[in-house]
């Protein structure tokens, strides 16, 4: 039976699809957003993360942890990352729940039957799952076998990916997919690779191949200030998904909510001082995108 590592699990949603949803966040991504609100998500393996707001600094951690990966410094415990194995002793220790393990497996048939708990919500509001991440595609066989295990008991399914994954992958995760969430950063290979550190070229192929072989796409803009939110940008994102024939796009608000899990799993946040869009810059810019193509509807979140 496949196996996958999950990092969060939210039911009875109202975005990311249509209707009431559960989303699955799964582990790994193979790109590098500087504004990645889930830091957590990045890694394909478990980690302890630490948030200091939370600890008593008992020291209890210290004396449990069989790797000696944990120290005070500066009146704190801190993390030795390389020694840590995350196996988790030193969170079940944790009173204060200032340590959590990011990261939970699960065999198909678990978390199906977690997942078909929800059935009869998905059923009354048109709703059902959503595979986010993290890239969903990092786990290809997990997540084809949980795809195929809901379409057998009729419910239905979105899959938010980057793209960044190879063309075959992609084209067999479609046959077993209802909705595809498309995310596109940017238009320029360069200004991709600086946001991302990963070029576009494949996702771009990516998008071309799956809108000839999938009519339920949604393409998500993740509106990020000083990175994609000028004009020539802008057309560039619109001429593709016009070219694709897609219309629906989402806009997706940057902001800094991720910035206490850097600290926790102990990274720095490349974006700590940029401020996010406002309502009047959204509004302006779902205006312009509306006007450059007409048949395209636009909505807004805040993510």
């Amino acid at each position: 039976m496949d196996k996958g590592i999950v990092f969060n699990i939210q039911r009875f949603c109202l975005h990311d699809g249509p209707g009431i949803r559960t989303l699955v966040f799964l582990k790994g991504c193979p790109l590098r957003c500087k504004w990645c609100s889930n830091p957590e998500s990045q890694s394909a393996l478990r980690e302890v993360m630490h948030f200091k707001n939370l600890c008593i600094k008992c020291g209890k951690c210290v004396s449990l942890c069989p790797q000696k990966a944990i120290i005070f410094l500066k009146k704190f415990p801190v993390i030795d990352r390389a020694r840590c194995k995350a196996c988790g002793i030193c969170v079940q220790g944790c009173n204060s729940q200032a340590l959590r393990i990011s990261g939970e497996f699960f065999v198909t048939d678990q978390l199906f039957e977690l997942i078909l708990k929800d059935k009869t919500y998905f059923d009354l509001s048109g709703g059902g799952v959503t595979f986010s991440g993290g890239e969903p595609l990092m786990q290809p066989a997990f997540l084809k076998s949980i795809l195929c295990k809901l379409r057998l008991h009729g419910v239905q399914t979105a899959v938010e990916t980057s793209g960044y994954c190879s063309k075959d992958l992609l084209a067999d995760i479609a046959q077993y997919t209802d909705i595809f969430l498309f995310d596109i950063k940017h238009i320029c290979d360069a200004a991709h690779k600086k946001g991302t550190n990963a070029g576009n070229a494949k996702i771009i192929d990516n998008l071309r191949l799956l809108s000839k072989m999938h009519d339920s796409i949604v393409v998500r803009i993740p509106v990020i200030p000083k990175f994609n939110m000028d004009k020539p940008t802008l057309d560039g994102m619109v001429q593709l998904i016009s070219e694709c024939d897609i219309r629906n796009v989402q806009l997706l608000a940057y902001h800094n909510y991720g910035l206490s899990k850097y600290r926790g799993i102990g990274r720095k946040y490349a974006l700590e001082r940029l401020e996010g869009p406002n309502e009047k810059d959204l509004g302006e810019l779902k205006a312009y995108l509306t006007k450059k193509h007409e048949k395209v509807h636009i909505g807004i979140m805040h993510i």
